[in-house]
């Protein structure tokens, strides 16, 4: 580990063998930060710390995202131009700006370094550099960098440099949010009267009692270990403060009060290690109150200050019981939350004890009714309640870091009976399984879709899987380098959601399909102007050299026109529902060919 982050654990009391919560499984980590991002790839609690690279676009610096990525266990985005840093980074997640650019003389790199620091103040920099030397080190340090990799350098010391060049970071910032003790005043001059904004105020319980009895008395040391420890779980674009009433004040420019409560939770687990002061271990506990408003603020009175004092009461409330929780101070938003809490409890039962359940759709070719593929569709069949589609769970299990675990899940088990669909001729089915966004930037997704393939026995060729078309359209630079490591498995790939949104970048992505999105094709029957549109999206894919599939088929004109529009396939109830494996039979034919058999509405001749 590098010295910085040996100093930073030294400093706030973390235990580098045990503030991961839950056993490490994958990977290591690096400092707070990093045992943070190791919780998330253990499915703890969902972080979303970012680390952007500023690259040059070409194939010497393209495996810096994979590399990164996995000597982080961050989520990893690219950039080729400093100019787009403040769109990638505007939402506050970014812990660290790696620079990597080759051949800078001394004056450019300081140059180079320089820009990225303006556009992203808060965050550590690092330069990835191919040159050697002790000046380049000073002058990037001159422009703003906190330090400086050389390219030979192996993965693992790279990633763990830029994790504590992040830690260390949230520790100087740390300092300074505690070490002042702010006015009233001076607090609400902080918080602009701009919604959306959520306010966290967080009280020591019996502080009093544990300074006195573990830190000589000393509350602005336990004050000082207790920003320490939270800053690097919260965003480097929140505010965090001091007040004259001993708290910790807390503001985050979101209204989602489910997110916010993920916030409280994953700071009330940050304290369950002790903290060290003065070389003593100091265990405590925390109250947190919680007020949130929405973008959309209307009520008299909702003003900063009103927030504020609503936050206090909360915590308040809890600290007079001791309790180390956190409470809302809006009773309606917490009844959402204990529901959002109690969902997440029953999907970590439902994960461990086998309750999710894979139906599959049929994919039909539109010409010859061959069954290209079956789409994979996760349920959750809850005992003594009854079956539930993705759409009544998916939010709660995003929101609780469980998506990766049940997507790997899926994918395994489907992969598995996929291996068991006979086949009459060479090739069976292809299995067709959705990416969720948290799969999709996985530290170790590549090497964990290799090995579950590799594991079941399903050849990689067999494999489509789709990701929606905002995530490719977000960061095209990001999705080109694990579109590429995917594609290199043999995997096809396919743009889900598809509505025409052509660009370079996404025709310059290994795509192999499209399917359009869920409801383009409502009314293609009778409505001239939706059908022109649905007509220069499939001429527009095929002209990407892409097929394309519509979903949402429900009649067989619909089926008909996009045929006739040079359409591929076709998905939806007027081939099929989504079915349990034990149902997939009645697919096959006479001789074993799986195909769709029209029952009562044949799609029209050509």
């Amino acid at each position: 580990m590098p010295a910085g982050a040996q100093h930073f654990a030294a400093i706030s009391g973390v235990d580098q063998g045990t503030m991961t919560w839950k056993t490490t499984s994958r990977g290591s980590g690096s400092g707070l930060i990093g045992k943070l991002a190791q919780a998330n790839i253990d499915e703890v609690a969902p972080v979303d710390d970012e680390v952007v690279v500023v690259r040059d676009d070409d194939a010497a610096s393209a495996p810096v995202r994979q590399r990164l990525t996995a000597g982080t266990l961050l989520r990893v985005r690219e950039v080729t131009r400093a100019e787009d840093l403040a769109a990638l980074t505007e939402s506050g997640r970014t812990r660290a700006v790696v620079l990597c650019r080759s051949g800078l003389s001394l004056l450019a790199l300081h140059d180079a370094v320089a820009v990225v620091r303006l556009a992203c103040p808060d965050a550590a920099l690092l330069v990835l550099d191919d040159q050697v030397g002790e000046a380049r080190a000073e002058v990037a340090a001159h422009a703003g960098a906190d330090g400086i990799i050389n390219l030979a350098q192996d993965w693992k010391s790279a990633g763990e440099a830029v994790l504590a060049a992040a830690d260390q970071r949230a520790r100087a910032r740390a300092v300074g949010d505690a070490i002042a003790v702010r006015s009233e005043a001076d607090l609400l001059g902080l918080l602009d009267e701009e919604w959306p904004l959520s306010v966290l105020v967080l009280a020591i319980n019996n502080l009093e009692t544990l300074a006195g009895r573990y830190a000589h008395g000393d509350v602005d040391a336990l004050m000082l270990a207790l920003a320490i420890r939270l800053r690097p779980v919260l965003r480097p674009s929140d505010t965090m403060a001091r007040t004259a009433d001993r708290s910790l004040v807390i503001a985050r420019r979101d209204g989602d009060e489910l997110a916010i409560a993920a916030l409280a939770d994953r700071l009330l687990r940050a304290c369950r290690e002790p903290l060290v002061v003065t070389e003593e271990s100091v265990p405590i506990t925390i109250a947190i109150g919680i007020a949130a408003r929405g973008g959309r603020v209307t009520e008299a009175g909702a003003t900063v200050a009103a927030l504020l004092a609503e936050a206090r009461g909360a915590s308040a409330r809890l600290s007079n019981r001791g309790r180390a929780a956190y409470e809302l101070a809006d009773t309606a938003l917490q009844a959402r939350v204990t529901a959002q809490r109690q969902t997440e409890i029953a999907l970590r039962y439902a994960v461990d004890n086998h309750e999710f359940r894979v139906f599959y759709q049929p994919v039909v070719e539109l010409q010859t009714r061959a069954l290209t593929s079956f789409e994979a569709l996760m349920r959750w069949q809850r005992a003594q309640v009854g079956l539930f589609d993705a759409a009544s769970f998916v939010e709660a299990a995003q929101r609780s870091g469980l998506m990766t675990r049940i997507g790997q899940t899926i994918l395994h088990e489907a992969a598995a009976e996929a291996v068991r669909w006979p086949v009459a001729s060479a090739s069976g089915p292809a299995l067709s399984v959705n990416l969720s966004p948290q799969e999709y930037f996985l530290p170790n997704l590549v090497g964990s879709v290799d090995h579950i393939l590799a594991e079941v026995g399903l050849a990689p060729g067999r494999l489509i899987l789709e990701i929606p078309l905002k995530l490719l359209a977000r960061d095209p630079l990001s999705a080109r380098s694990i579109l590429r490591d995917l594609a290199a498995l043999g995997i096809t790939l396919v743009a889900d959601d598809y509505d025409g949104q052509m660009t370079d970048e996404l025709r310059n992505l290994p795509i192999r399909m499209v399917k359009l999105r869920m409801g383009l094709l409502d009314g293609i029957e009778t409505d001239a102007e939706r059908r022109a549109r649905v007509a220069g999206i499939a001429a527009q894919v095929r002209a990407a050299g892409w097929l394309c599939v519509g979903k949402g088929v429900e009649t067989a004109a619909q089926a008909a026109i996009l045929r006739d529009l040079g359409c591929h396939g076709g998905q939806g109830f007027l081939f099929s529902g989504a079915r349990p494996a034990e149902e997939l039979p009645m697919f096959r034919g006479a001789e074993g060919a799986w195909a769709w058999t029209p029952q009562a509405r044949p799609i029209p001749a050509g």
